[in-house]
């Protein structure tokens, strides 16, 4: 879906009491600074809708949607054609995502008149086609979210796993100094330097740990703050006091809660600023509009099951090789192994569990030294308690 297709706002989501935290300013930046980047975050941390968010910038420019952002005086730039695509819509296996990717491709292409554009035998043909059938000059946006959904998916079968990485190689190579392209977003869970798009010869920027952008996705303390009417709500239902009554003691303690349930994420080469889950936060928030239900439930993580292939296939296909001591403190990861990892075979699984968000960095990236990582709060501690039991009892 397009970001034109969705008509709720900024503005009317505060004004519905919804949890919102204006982004644009990064995205701003990020738009401002490079042509093509790579961002992975764990699931729940909102980046479709940062996808959904700068796909309406690119179509519709900062209009009425963007009222009381950062974006609204500050973008400027003109308006381009968006092709998105988000890997989650097109099934686990290979053929569903050679369809659905060009499907996409054949759409798009007809949304700009261009019918004359062939179909092409695969996606790395599609997109090509559709280069040569732009007329010079010619740019579009190119949104990719989800982009490793079927990797994920196939790590249990090598052989399926080997041939969609490959198509994977293929497709992005193409995109590679595409003039076509005025700006490229690929957002997903792992990063692999045998996908071979994402290594250092590639066009595409890693921005996962750069400080610039660490708080690109997921809900920082001072966003939560600035959703006042939300948290003193909050604060009122969890300390049993009437809304008008509520202490600023009583408004950090809430904050305090929510960091330590859900908080503790950092994405921050620095090792500095950390991040909240969104999902977990926007669950709490909606849990207290239901009566009898508990606002700092102990299972928000482990209900969306959204690790689990990435998590329990891997452990189910090359076996249990975590150190337990994570449960209890942090533990040493080589730097190299934490920021190139090669592959689901070689991966070390604590950074494997890093990508998947059961644990976190918890020291600055230097170098040839080691990286500490270790659980971030509470939900994922539970989550990693239940993962060793449940491998324990297999």
């Amino acid at each position: 879906m397009n970001a034109s297709d969705s008509p709720i706002s900024f503005a009317k989501l505060r004004a519905r009491g919804a949890i919102c935290a204006d982004k644009t300013e990064l995205l701003c930046k990020l738009v401002c600074n490079y042509e093509n980047a790579l961002l992975t975050r764990p699931d729940g941390f909102g980046k479709t809708r940062l996808i959904d968010t700068l796909a309406r910038l690119f179509e519709c420019g900062a209009n009425d949607f963007f009222d009381g952002t950062f974006a609204k005086d500050k973008w400027d730039l003109p308006k381009y054609p968006v092709l998105r695509l988000d890997f989650s819509e097109f099934g686990s296996g290979y053929d569903g995502m050679v369809a659905g990717i060009k499907l996409r491709i054949r759409s798009f292409a007809q949304s700009l008149g261009l019918n004359s554009c062939e179909e092409g035998s695969n996606p790395d043909q599609c997109l090509q086609n559709l280069f040569y059938s732009l007329p010079d000059e010619q740019q579009f946006v190119l949104l990719i979210d989800n982009y490793d959904r079927q990797l994920v998916s196939s790590v249990h079968d090598p052989e399926l796993f080997d041939k969609i990485k490959k198509c994977l190689n293929n497709f992005f190579a193409m995109q590679k100094g595409a003039s076509q392209i005025r700006f490229m977003l690929v957002t997903g869970i792992t990063r692999f330097k045998d996908v071979s798009n994402f290594t250092a010869s590639s066009d595409i920027d890693d921005i996962s740990y750069s400080s610039a952008f660490a708080a690109l996705a997921g809900y920082t303390r001072e966003e939560l703050r600035g959703c006042a009417d939300q948290i003193r709500q909050a604060a009122s239902k969890t300390f049993d006091v009437a809304p008008g009554e509520v202490t600023e003691p009583q408004l950090e303690k809430l904050l305090d809660l929510l960091e330590a349930q859900y908080g503790g994420f950092c994405f921050d080469l620095h090792g500095q600023n950390t991040v909240m889950r969104a999902a977990s936060v926007n669950s709490f928030f909606d849990s207290l509009s239901k009566p009898g239900t508990q606002g700092f439930s102990s299972d928000r993580f482990d209900s969306k099951a959204k690790n689990s292939p990435l998590i329990t296939d891997y452990l189910s296909v090359y076996g249990m090789r975590v150190n337990r001591k994570l449960l209890s403190e942090d533990v040493a990861v080589d730097y190299n192994a934490f920021m190139n990892p090669v592959s689901f075979e070689d991966i070390d699984p604590q950074v494997l569990l890093c990508q998947a968000g059961l644990l976190t960095l918890k020291t600055q990236l230097r170098m040839g030294w080691p990286v500490k990582a270790g659980i971030p709060n509470l939900e994922m501690k539970r989550a990693a308690e239940k993962l060793f039991s449940q491998k324990a009892q297999a």
